[in-house]
């Protein structure tokens, strides 16, 4: 079909375009494609022998023999071109047989042709590769990376004119190699590491900086600590999974802090009220009434805070305790002022009677209060709920730990939001049930609760009693879970396994956190994918097992009869933390990944504190989990270590 105004081309104008322009454009793909190209006609028989950029990947290659031959034969035909190579990658496969002789020889070849760009990644190899000493010669690189790589000893690194410096999953023999590397990059702006170590020693003395660092990313995926004085000129710092001791990390920063300018001016006491007040919100009452003494500007802005937070452990005697809260409240404050947060945390000598706190609470309810957390927490038994509360209407948050809830006939708190119960005592599940009917527009809901009478009472046939509900962490087996169903995301920690046989459905659940101790499972547990048809809108699924019980309970592996829907249609992301590689736990990874038809991201975090858990272990448990079959196209598995 013919198309008015359009002319087909008869000519090849790719072919036509001069010899720079067209290296160029076969710099940026594999060599192996490259030189495929050599085929379409005579015009491009020789072009790709004058790239610039060369890149050979072994896992395109079928067997290692037909990979080494192609990279020597392109190496031998290159060198009679005498063509300069600014850029060299170079990927082994786990199947890779080089030889350090072999090696040399193909880094001799880069440094002759002035080499500045080096990527030399050994990841899928099994073992680390021991680094090539000819690299160490490469004066002309400007950018390296090194990958899967064991460096030994050495005498120098002189790298005059490295700007980027990538050293990911790079094992060196000591921290004091580890340094004499790094300093061997004078100009070194961009820096990343994932480092091992195996013999550490921070107590090292005059190490050094790099001066002109800009951009420093860590990684601390061996459990092998940096010396954060060596990067403390950077300008930007990205910290991941990092093991340093704080008090690296705390030198790091004031060393960072010791770079910005120092202020002569006492420009925070020009602030206005409102703003220094917001400022001494965030502290405790103690501390905020202690600026008082800083000048006369001060003297009486803590009094019109809009938060008062008091906790009797910062005070060595209870009577003086008692004496600041009554003189703050009653006394000194300023009675315009309204009061939107009450923070009441009393210890083990707390003396305070439910008259005291009537008084006291009576008097915040008068000026608008909105977040309540009463925390009787460090008291070695319950404190009785004080009946005052119950008329707080204003409250958005209210957060009450370790309290003995008394009979009461009906609650409401029409604008509360976010409400935590942690260690609270309720006569029965109608107590708590009535509770909760109080706050009709719920959405945020922590619980740990426990019942004085254990009589089982059946009582939500309805489940809308919290339409409003969107978050949710339960902790223990007392909390009933029809409570939750509404919730689109769901925690729960140290639930007895039982109780999750009669779950009910959560129709709008799209996050679930589970957290396992050894009290978790019982006999009647036989799969933990078991639960999932209760959540068929389930996108994301964190399991966290930090104390074995999954390869504790469950010794093998056996895959569900069905596919769950939320594992065939909506599982989005996964994250195992904890694993430990036991037979159960990897069938159970190799399922969802083989079942999760649009998983886009799927993370390990192994657990390092066991005497099986080495470096080489955990190696080849990533390359096992990494050679299993994925249902979706789109998913990255990633690994950590805790």
């Amino acid at each position: 079909m013919a198309y008015p105004g359009r002319s087909i081309p008869t000519a090849d104008r790719i072919s036509d375009l001069p010899d720079p322009i067209l290296c160029h454009i076969l710099s940026l793909l594999p060599t192996k494609h490259a030189v495929t190209t050599s085929v379409l006609s005579k015009r491009w028989k020789t072009v790709w022998l004058y790239v610039f950029a060369l890149d050979f990947d072994g896992e395109t290659s079928k067997d290692f023999n037909s990979f080494r031959q192609f990279v020597y034969s392109t190496i031998s035909t290159l060198r009679e071109k005498k063509t300069s190579i600014h850029s060299f990658t170079f990927k082994c496969g786990r199947n890779s047989h080089f030889q350090q002789r072999e090696y040399n020889q193909i880094l001799k070849f880069l440094m002759l042709r002035g080499v500045k760009n080096l990527d030399f990644n050994m990841s899928k190899k099994i073992c680390f590769t021991k680094l090539p000493p000819c690299i160490l010669s490469l004066k002309t690189l400007q950018v390296l990376k090194l990958t899967g790589i064991k460096i030994g000893k050495f005498n120098q690194v002189d790298f005059p004119c490295v700007k980027t410096l990538h050293l990911n999953c790079v094992f060196f023999i000591s921290h004091e190699y580890m340094v004499k590397f790094l300093l061997g990059c004078p100009i070194l702006e961009d820096l990343q590491l994932d480092l091992g170590i195996k013999h550490r020693d921070m107590t090292m003395k005059n190490m050094g900086v790099l001066p002109n660092l800009v951009k420093v990313r860590i990684t601390d995926n061996w459990n092998s600590p940096t010396p954060m004085v060596l990067v403390c000129k950077a300008k930007i710092l990205h910290v991941e999974d990092i093991m340093s001791t704080s008090a690296d990390l705390i030198l790091c920063q004031i060393l960072l802090d010791l770079r910005s300018s120092i202020i002569s001016a006492d420009i925070i006491s020009d602030l206005p009220d409102p703003i220094l007040c917001h400022i001494l919100s965030f502290l405790s009452t103690k501390q905020a009434a202690t600026t008082s003494i800083l000048s006369k500007r001060w003297k009486s802005v803590w009094l019109s805070v809009l938060s008062l937070d008091f906790d009797d452990q910062a005070f060595k005697v209870y009577d003086s305790f008692r004496r600041f809260v009554y003189t703050t409240m009653f006394t000194l404050r300023d009675k315009n002022v309204s009061i939107h947060s009450f923070n009441f945390k009393s210890g083990r000598s707390s003396q305070f009677t439910q008259k005291q706190y009537h008084r006291i609470f009576k008097m915040v309810m008068q000026y608008g209060l909105k977040n309540l957390n009463f925390n009787m927490s460090n008291k070695l038994g319950t404190t009785k709920l004080p009946p005052r509360i119950f008329g707080f209407k204003m409250l958005q948050v209210l957060k009450l730990t370790n309290i003995q809830m008394g009979d009461f006939d009906k609650v409401d708190f029409p604008h509360l939001k976010t409400l935590h119960l942690n260690i609270v005592w309720f006569k029965n599940h109608e107590y708590i049930v009535k509770f909760l009917f109080g706050c009709p527009i719920l959405e945020n809901f922590k619980s740990c609760l426990y019942f004085n009478n254990h009589s089982r009472y059946h009582v939500l046939k309805d489940s809308s009693i919290l339409p409003n509900l969107v978050e949710v962490q339960i902790s223990g087996v007392n909390t009933p879970m029809a409570l939750a169903c509404t919730a689109k995301i769901l925690h729960m920690e140290y639930a007895m396994w039982k109780k999750w046989t009669k779950l009910p459905m959560f129709h709008n659940l799209i996050h679930l956190e589970i957290s396992f101790d050894g009290m978790t499972f019982e006999k009647e547990c036989s799969s933990l994918l078991g639960i999932l048809p209760h959540f068929p809108r389930l996108q994301h699924f964190n399991i966290q097992d930090y104390t074995g019980a999954l390869s504790k309970h469950f010794k093998c592996w056996k895959d569900p009869s069905t596919v769950s829907e939320c594992l065939s249609s909506n599982l989005k992301t996964c994250c195992i933390r904890g694993y430990r590689d036991s037979e159960y736990e990897f069938g159970l990874a190799k399922y969802i990944l083989q079942h999760s038809k649009v998983l886009e991201t799927m993370k390990i975090v192994q657990e390092t504190k066991t005497i099986k858990s080495t470096w080489l272990s955990r190696h080849q448990t990533r390359l096992k989990l990494s050679s299993c079959t994925m249902g979706s196209t789109r998913c990255k598995l990633l690994f950590y270590l805790r």
